[in-house]
């Protein structure tokens, strides 16, 4: 018996983590995150951004700045072009953290 495409569909939607979807409608075209992504590739500057809460994080940071200002994609593309990591908060409408170092426990 042949699968229907609505019978797919729900089996796929029962199986995305809701993480991924929320991942996914932040960095959508015409948010504010991807404006600020897209200004980093026009540029090929590169830059890694962690979107995390701080105090979850915090345990791999080593260096960089405190910021705590609001989020713009100009100001994330101006950060970016430090070396270091790019800490935002979970709504990416703070930048925390700009060159950071990631220092995971092995």
């Amino acid at each position: 018996m042949a699968s229907h495409v609505g019978d797919e569909l729900h089996e796929l939607e029962a199986r995305l983590d809701p993480r991924l979807l929320q991942s996914l409608d932040m960095v959508a075209p015409g948010t504010p995150l991807r404006e600020g992504i897209d200004n980093i590739i026009h540029a090929r500057t590169g830059g890694l951004i962690l979107i995390a809460e701080p105090e979850d994080a915090s345990f791999l940071f080593s260096g960089g700045i405190k910021l705590d200002i609001d989020y713009t994609p100009a100001l994330l593309y101006q950060v970016a072009k430090m070396d270091g990591a790019i800490v935002l908060d979970p709504r990416a409408n703070k930048i925390h953290w700009a060159n950071v170092q990631l220092m995971p426990d092995p």
